[in-house]
């Protein structure tokens, strides 16, 4: 899978030369921009970046900064040749894929664009989201298709107002890219590189757009095909977008899969002086201990050895011994007389006295040890187990035909909060939808549990409300929820 994008100077600065040399080429074209063959620099500040290269799976992975992966809450989808590698294609079924709420989706009071390769080819009114992040008040940005075009959902309204991006049904796969610029009071609508409308940015976008919900990217009934969808958190250039569409299939530069280079090993640094000759000139390399053996038959050594010296030994003169002082001619000595020795007398041997015998002593009785008691043992009392908790699950949607029935193309709704009481006290309440699921679970002890829904304005229930669940340990029950709209 591929890595976070790496934004290095030398990247950045090998890019720029190869966008420079296909500008220069643009006097062979006419004046134009040349069709691109490399793939270009993505811009700074992309926070999610969805390729949509997938095959299997349901996940759509994230490669820019925070990995903001989109998993399918409902549906799937069917992996498609896209314009930049791999696409996807939605619907027309109910379709729907949630990425968690991050700070990198969070564009608060800023500048933001969105841009992605769209290839829709009908012109129904079925919306298809792009990229949403709105909760059930409105509050937050979307871009949509509908009716052939593209729109922008008004942060806290549900209607999509005007202007639109223009068509974007015909032509197979079109670039589309709409930035929000909030600081300039501007919305600007870009198809194939070019702007096509613009609009006031407060009229749609004002105040704090962060919101619990999760993003979203979905169909409701019309096919569509996504490839390369980014959030960037500020408001492109039209130079930037049109370099992204220029760039055409080869689109932007994919972070590459880096090995690591691995750490040398020292190598000990032999401490011979050089090369020695040793009995004739045989040449050693001397070594310290360690390093390079010294060849079996020579003689290691640290300097210059001649030829082999055989050491002549020293003659003894004839007549001659070892003396410590000077030694004259031989002498003959005389001979001393040896006297006659005197006979020793003989002595008489003392007769041995007969040893007196040793009584044997009476042995001592040993003891009989007294033997040690056994220990009686107390019994381990056995643990109460521990009752387990059971898990409560509470799931919101839109019932939009208001029959107390979820179809499939009813999608669920994040933001709505539930107040859980047992008997009559009130033990808390949960929202749905904080953690990017369909709805919000919580553990609980076994027991009845009373769920109250808090109705926003505007909606009614179309189920009933409150809801009583029974929770047994281990097991997870489902209260689900449903609402209109006045």
């Amino acid at each position: 899978m591929l890595l976070r994008v790496l934004r290095t100077g030398v990247a950045r600065a090998a890019t720029a030369v190869l966008v420079a040399a296909g500008v220069a080429a643009g006097a062979c074209w006419g004046g134009g921009s040349p069709p691109v063959s490399f793939c270009v620099p993505p811009p700074a500040d992309l926070v999610a970046w969805w390729p949509f290269d997938e095959t299997s799976g349901n996940v759509a992975h994230d490669i820019a900064g925070f990995p903001n992966d989109l998993a399918f809450m409902s549906g799937s989808y069917v992996p498609v040749a896209g314009k930049v590698g791999g696409g996807w294609q939605l619907g027309p079924a109910m379709t729907l894929a949630w990425a968690a709420s991050q700070a990198d989706l969070q564009v608060g009071s800023g500048n933001f664009t969105i841009e992605t390769w769209v290839l829709r080819w009908n012109t129904v009114s079925s919306i298809s989201t792009i990229l949403a992040k709105r909760d059930s008040s409105g509050t937050g940005y979307g871009l949509i298709a509908a009716n052939g075009q593209a729109y922008l959902r008004q942060s806290g309204s549900n209607s999509s107002p005007p202007p639109t991006s223009g068509s974007i049904s015909t032509g197979g796969w079109r670039h589309l890219a709409v930035t929000v610029d909030r600081t300039a009071n501007v919305v600007r609508w870009y198809v194939d590189g070019q702007q096509v409308a613009t609009g006031p940015a407060t009229t749609w976008f004002s105040g704090n757009l962060d919101t619990n919900a999760p993003a979203e990217v979905s169909t409701g009934g019309a096919d569509i095909q996504l490839d390369e969808l980014s959030l960037y958190k500020r408001a492109l250039t039209a130079n930037e977008i049109q370099t992204i569409f220029q760039a055409g299939a080869s689109g932007k530069c994919k972070p590459a899969s880096v090995t690591p280079t691995p750490t040398p090993t020292n190598t000990p640094t032999p401490v011979a002086l050089g090369t020695v000759g040793i009995g004739g000139g045989l040449p050693v390399t001397v070594v310290p201990p360690g390093g390079t053996p010294t060849p079996a038959g020579t003689v290691p050594a640290f300097a210059t050895v001649g030829p082999k010296q055989t050491p002549t030994a020293t003659p003894t003169p004839t007549g001659m011994v070892p003396a410590f002082g000077t030694v004259g001619p031989k002498q003959t000595p005389t001979p001393t007389k040896t006297p006659t020795p005197t006979a020793t007398p003989t002595k008489t041997p003392t007769p041995t006295a007969t040893p007196t015998k040793t009584p044997t002593p009476t042995a001592t009785p040993t003891k009989t040890p007294t033997p040690t008691a056994t220990p009686t043992l107390t019994p381990t009392p056995t643990p109460t187990p521990t009752p387990l908790d059971g898990t409560l699950c509470v799931l919101k949607f839109y019932d939009m035909d208001q029959n107390g029935v979820q179809g499939t193309n009813e999608p669920f709704l994040q933001g709505w909060t539930f107040t859980i009481a047992q008997g009559s006290t009130v033990l808390g309440s949960v929202t749905t939808g904080g953690a990017g699921t369909p709805g919000v679970c919580v553990n609980l002890p076994a027991g009845q549990y009373t769920v109250t829904e808090v109705v926003q304005t505007g909606w009614f229930p179309t189920t009933p409300n409150p809801q009583t669940a029974t929770v047994v340990g281990g097991q997870t029950v489902t209260l689900l929820f449903g609402n209109g709209r006045n």
